[in-house]
């Protein structure tokens, strides 16, 4: 079986819910982490060891770093978002990040794919040919898919497929060159501001005064 077609398998249910949230949120940098592993990501792959790397990266102080902790070709280690697909449909989806690798005996991969409703895999795509293997030093790569009509869901991120060692840095996405989710308005944050409610404990014990 292909990567491709593993891709397609990736339970939707499993995608963390902290992911639909505005560009800003998506840590798409890999600078927020949590135990060692970036905040907001599902990771994938029980032959890999997916982690935070603060010895090197291509923006801001950490990168994600997949290493191979055997030396089975045929798998992959994998770390996903998950996007409602309503900015998208009938655009192209535009993933861009920055890849590193060292003895790569596969290929690093940037990839995207578009769900339905019900979990159909309706369009997908990763970097095939132009994924770097062996041994290289950051670089920018690219990667466009067309959203079609029927899309609930737009899936992305970043795998390495076989051995070695990949990183991963500095991703950005956009539709057609606008950002996936704009940013608020004044008159949006004014009216949050003035009609939001502030809890003054997160304790889960406390009474429900605030949520009344």
């Amino acid at each position: 079986m292909n990567i491709s077609t593993l891709l397609r398998l990736l339970p939707l249910g499993a995608l963390s819910a902290a992911t639909l949230c505005g560009q800003s949120y998506l840590n798409l940098s890999f600078e927020a982490a949590s135990g060692g592993v970036p905040t907001g990501w599902y990771l994938y792959g029980p032959d890999f060891q997916i982690a935070i790397d603060t010895t090197t990266a291509s923006d801001g102080a950490q990168s994600l770093r997949i290493s191979s902790l055997t030396a089975d070709a045929s798998q992959f280690g994998d770390a996903v978002e998950s996007l409602p697909a309503g900015p998208a449909i009938g655009k192209t989806f535009h993933l861009s990040g920055y890849i590193k690798t060292q003895a790569a005996n596969g290929s690093a991969e940037l990839w995207a794919n578009a769900f339905d409703a019900q979990g159909n895999d309706l369009a997908f795509q990763n970097l095939g040919s132009a994924a770097p293997s062996g041994t290289t030093g950051w670089q920018r790569y690219d990667l466009h898919i067309a959203v079609p009509a029927g899309a609930a869901s737009v899936n992305f991120g970043v795998l390495l497929g076989g051995t070695g060692t990949a990183w991963f840095d500095n991703l950005s996405i956009d539709v057609g060159g606008q950002p996936y989710f704009p940013n608020p308005t004044t008159a949006q944050v004014q009216w949050i501001r003035a009609n939001a409610f502030p809890f003054t404990s997160l304790d889960p014990d406390a009474d429900f005064t605030e949520l009344m």
